[in-house]
Parts: structure tokens; C-alpha cells; sequence
């Protein structure tokens, strides 16, 4: 005679633990893939140029400013005031040429292109110029600094808040 199995388990699928435990994981990787596909759409990537070919083009004549900077014999220091929430820049010639009454100071984030700050200077006195900046976020930023008409440029590396001092010379770059 065989032997009957009674089943004693009479609950519906959806009240056992391993159904779900195994519907877990695939619902897991789905969530975390519509999540990056969101974060991908949101934060476009902005360290890719769309015309980088033109961009690697125009290097020489950027690369020409730095050089032109070291014709005129440009340095210029930076101070930054975490307190007043200002930068001073003091501009230096060697030539004695006639210093711009503006200069744009370009502080740039290293990944994060909507941090990036343009501020425009105006000059004091001889050589010192100065500007309130806000807060600015702890990092590493790269600074250009350049008149209006871009004849020239100097540009660095700071790390804030740790420096708050910076000496720019057209070898820094």
C-alpha cells in the first residue's frame, strides 16, 4: 500500500518568507537602475566639451597668454579672508607696465562645473584689487586670473579652506 504525504501547509505562496526572499533581489537591481538612470539624466557630466576638438585647437593661444604673462613679468598674490568672506589680489609687473582697472578672477571647480565663480575686480589703488566671494566650499580649486581683454593670464591651485595665501607667477603653470 503507498504511503500518503498529507500537506499540513495550507497558507497561500505570498505568506511564506522564500518567495519573497527571492523576489527581493530582482526588484533591488531594478530600483537601483531606474535610480541611476535618474542620477545620469539630472547630472549631466560637465568635464566633457562637446567641441573638444576645437578646445584642444585653441590651447596654443591660451597656452600664449601664460607666456605673454612671463614677457611682462607678472606675479600676483592672493589672499583670501575667510572672516569678511573677501580675496585681495595684489598685481606686480617687473616691466612697469600700466595695470588693467579690472581683472576677472576665475575660481573652478575640479568636477563640479556649477560651483564655478567668475568675479570681476576692480582696482583700489596701484596693483591691489579686491572682491566679497560669499562663502566658498571646502576644496581644491584652480584660479585664473586675467584682464578684460585677455592678453594675458596667470593660473594656480588652492586648497580651502587649508590655504588661504596664494603666489601666482607665470611658472606656476
Amino acid at each position: 500500500m503507498p504511503i500518503k504525504i498529507a500537506n499540513t501547509d495550507t497558507k497561500p505562496w505570498y505568506k511564506h518568507f522564500w518567495p519573497w526572499f527571492i523576489i527581493f533581489f530582482p526588484f533591488l537591481a531594478v530600483v537601483a537602475g531606474i535610480t541611476t538612470v535618474i542620477i545620469a539624466v539630472k547630472e549631466a557630466d560637465s568635464l566633457v566639451a562637446g567641441d573638444y576638438y576645437k578646445e584642444g585647437l585653441a590651447i596654443n593661444k591660451i597656452l600664449d597668454r601664460d607666456v605673454r604673462s612671463g614677457e611682462l613679468g607678472l606675479s600676483a598674490s592672493i589672499m583670501l579672508s575667510r572672516s569678511t568672506e573677501q580675496i585681495r589680489v595684489i598685481l606686480k609687473s617687473d616691466n612697469n607696465i600700466r595695470l588693467p582697472d579690472e581683472i576677472t578672477l576665475s575660481l573652478l571647480h575640479p568636477t563640479q562645473e556649477k560651483r564655478d565663480k567668475i568675479l570681476s575686480l576692480a582696482q583700489e589703488q596701484a596693483g591691489i584689487y579686491s572682491v566679497k566671494t560669499g562663502t566658498l566650499i571646502a576644496g581644491s580649486w584652480h584660479i585664473i586670473l586675467e584682464p578684460a581683454n585677455k592678453e594675458w593670464r596667470l593660473s594656480g591651485r588652492i586648497a580651502i579652506p587649508r590655504e588661504t595665501a596664494l603666489l601666482l607667477t607665470p611658472e606656476n603653470r
